[in-house]
């Protein structure tokens, strides 16, 4: 015997905090239903006789009545990609390109996602001294602000005027815009699927060097795993 379960939720509003809404980590148990269970039970009352009258009183075939296992089985999260760049310079003389495609445009029939991307960087500022100072910063997404000026104070999409990476497309960004004298590591946290991460590193001009890397993806976030491991345990190379 088999049969459906359907979930239903209230959406959450976007706002300029939060331009895709809150995400719905689990459902709660009540309303909507989470907990779903099936019983062949032709028994009265809902289960609410006494065990005392069952003999040769009720119909027959009788089968007992499970208790409820109360749990949540049903998470809703964003659809994202999380892309770690290990090694990201906008000081010393050096700067990083950061760009990320979003490929959900492609000739397989994949349903194309539209989203912005938001730049969390650990690591150290270096002034013109030379001292290095800890630091965590976070450039947003340019949808997420009132002013967004992509490539300045946000991170945007292809052109100028674009707020978000359009499905066929690649947003960029040079790190001595939006991450200052900053050097360290960056995990950009996509709201959409199918991105896939690339940086090149260069002292000022392309005079001597150049050197380039594709991201890292990490596993979505999951009840089951960690978003470093996921349920496959490990980081892997974004191609």
């Amino acid at each position: 015997m088999t049969f459906s379960v359907y979930i239903s939720y209230s959406a959450t509003s976007a706002s300029t905090t939060n331009p895709y809404g809150l995400p719905i980590t689990d459902l709660p148990l009540g309303v909507p239903v989470n907990d779903v269970q099936l019983s062949l039970a032709p028994e009265p009352s809902g289960g609410t006789f006494s065990a005392a009258t069952l003999q040769g009183t009720l119909p027959t075939p009788r089968f007992a009545v499970v208790k409820t296992q109360e749990g949540r089985y049903t998470t809703i999260n964003l659809c994202q990609t999380t892309l770690l760049y290990p090694f990201v310079t906008g000081a010393s003389g050096f700067d990083t390109g950061i760009a990320v495609a979003n490929t959900s445009m492609d000739p397989f029939g994949t349903v194309t996602q539209t989203g912005s991307c938001k730049l969390y960087g650990y690591g150290v500022t270096i002034a013109s001294s030379g001292t290095a100072t800890a630091i965590q910063t976070t450039v947003p997404g340019c949808d997420s602000l009132a002013n967004p000026l992509p490539g300045t104070n946000c991170f945007g999409g292809a052109t100028a005027s674009s707020n978000v990476i359009a499905p066929g497309t690649v947003g960029t960004v040079m790190a001595s815009a939006v991450l200052t004298n900053f050097q360290g590591y960056v995990i950009a946290v996509c709201n959409f699927q199918y991105a896939h991460g690339y940086a090149a590193v260069t002292d000022l001009g392309l005079h001597n060097i150049f050197s380039s890397y594709l991201a890292l993806e990490l596993s979505p976030s999951s009840t089951i795993g960690s978003p470093r491991t996921g349920v496959a345990g490990i980081e892997q190379l974004v191609h």
